[in-house]
């Protein structure tokens, strides 16, 4: 027995030596290639097992920007925000042309922005408008960089950056939107809310119904008006009747309930009517940025595995 499984022993190492050695170098460019074919067809999961394939079998290897940058894509386009940025991070920091760190660069600040880290886009945005030497580059930063003001609802920021697009003449054929997202701009900084909360619930407190009124909610106004004046009417007329124990009843039950809610209805619709007036305008905003077109890098932004082999035969 002993003998048998030293034997067996002998013949799985035997067998994990000979795979090892199908594994060789000249195969790093294969399982990097096969993973791209998947990363083509859409196939983000396999591409990703396919480069961490790589990866563990040749852990220095020169093309480690590209498979970092390429993995970083695929699990932005599987949604998961936190891993793409963390290998596209990785993919920057080993490429060691600048151009191709400035490109990549771009794709960490458009993954901050699909991952809703706003302040860290920007950072990122505006480090390749001052540092990178590509003008096409730069004024692509500079348009997505005002794209993140805008989802801030930032607009004196996001008006600056389009103001310097259109003053600048970087792009001329663009003009007439560029002054259509400035007007737009100019009434959210100018009317940044339509309805005031606090006049609203000050306007129900005095009378149920008119802050909802104020809010342009006509339905609810009567609604809040009918209930509040029921029950004021039926206090009253326990007033009147001296009928003391349904006068407590019906204000700690029924008036105190309603009149408190009316005036925090009031508040909250004042408050929806504002974010509606927001979202308007700021979808009119991303419909006008949308029709930009000369602003729009003339530079490829996804990058391939040619603008890394440079980078690699520095190595």
């Amino acid at each position: 027995m002993r003998a048998r499984f030293i034997a067996g022993l002998i013949c799985s190492l035997f067998f994990v030596i000979s795979g090892a050695g199908w594994v060789t170098a000249s195969e790093d460019r294969r399982l990097l290639e096969v993973g791209d074919q998947f990363f083509r067809s859409e196939n983000y999961a396999a591409a990703i097992t396919e480069y961490q394939r790589l990866l563990f079998f040749w852990p220095k290897t020169p093309y480690r920007p590209y498979v970092y940058y390429r993995m970083g894509k695929a699990y932005q386009q599987l949604g998961n925000d936190r891993f793409a940025i963390s290998f596209l991070k990785r993919g920057l920091m080993l490429a060691s042309s600048r151009p191709l760190k400035w490109r990549l660069r771009f794709h960490l600040a458009w993954a901050f922005l699909e991952a809703e880290k706003y302040d860290l886009a920007v950072l990122e945005f505006f480090k390749i408008e001052t540092g990178s030497g590509d003008e096409a580059l730069r004024k692509a930063a500079r348009l997505f960089r005002g794209l993140v003001y805008v989802h801030q609802h930032n607009w004196s920021e996001a008006k600056k950056v389009f103001t310097a697009l259109q003053v600048e003449r970087s792009c001329a054929a663009d003009s007439m939107v560029l002054i259509t997202i400035g007007h737009l701009l100019n009434r959210l900084i100018e009317k940044p809310q339509v309805k005031n909360p606090r006049t609203a619930k000050w306007l129900s407190t005095f009378l149920p119904g008119a802050g909802q009124w104020y809010s342009g909610h006509f339905f609810m106004a009567v609604d809040a008006l009918a209930l509040n004046g029921t029950n004021t009417y039926l206090m009253w007329r326990s007033l009147v009747s001296r009928n003391y124990v349904d006068l407590g009843l019906t204000f700690t039950l029924l008036w105190w309930r309603y009149y408190q809610g009316n005036r925090f209805r009031a508040e909250q619709l004042a408050r929806k009517t504002n974010q509606e007036y927001q979202l308007a305008m700021t979808q009119q905003l991303f419909q006008a940025i949308q029709q930009l077109t000369d602003c729009v890098p003339t530079v490829p932004l996804d990058l391939q595995l040619a603008d890394f082999l440079e980078d690699v035969s520095s190595r």
